[in-house]
């Protein structure tokens, strides 16, 4: 993100990126577009100044309430069933923060705050990370900022991570 460009010289941008994640399955142009809707409601929210952090992170995945029936030697076709981290990517800001009454719509198709808002940006991105077997929440106070968290899950490619 060039804030430079954007004409806010008040806001710092800090990125925290861990290691260890590796290439996994997912349509980078989609997951493009989540992450710059994000950036961007965050530094309409804090306007002039502020600090924006983007975190890069893995977690476990939580244990599956049941596991399904495979026979002894077969293997799963589908490379989704079949992963034990999430890479997480965490987008906070401290903006205005986000009225009570407000979060439960704010994935709504067409639902906006915002005087020139279409409405369709969050809904877009929670579309995006489910069709990718993702989760997308958010965290917020009002006064204090906001924190959007996207998990995906860590699927390797067709090719990848299977023996020859």
């Amino acid at each position: 993100v060039a804030v430079g460009r954007r004409g806010r010289p008040g806001i710092t941008i800090e990125r925290v990126y861990r290691t260890g994640a590796e290439p996994m399955l997912m349509d980078r142009a989609q997951l493009r577009q989540v992450f710059e809707n994000l950036l961007l409601n965050a530094l309409e929210a804090m306007g002039e100044s502020g600090r924006l952090v983007v975190e890069c992170t893995t977690a476990p995945a939580p244990a599956s309430a049941s596991t399904p029936y495979r026979p002894a030697g077969t293997r799963d076709s589908d490379p989704w069933q079949g992963f034990d981290r999430y890479a997480v990517v965490r987008v906070s800001d401290t903006g205005s923060g986000i009225a009570e009454e407000h979060r439960d719509k704010l994935f709504y198709p067409f639902f906006t705050t915002k005087k020139q808002g279409s409405g369709v940006g969050l809904s877009m991105a929670r579309k995006i990370v489910d069709s990718h077997r993702g989760l997308i929440d958010v965290e917020s106070r009002p006064g204090l900022g906001t924190t959007f968290t996207v998990r995906l899950p860590m699927v390797a490619g067709p090719n990848e991570g299977q023996a020859s």
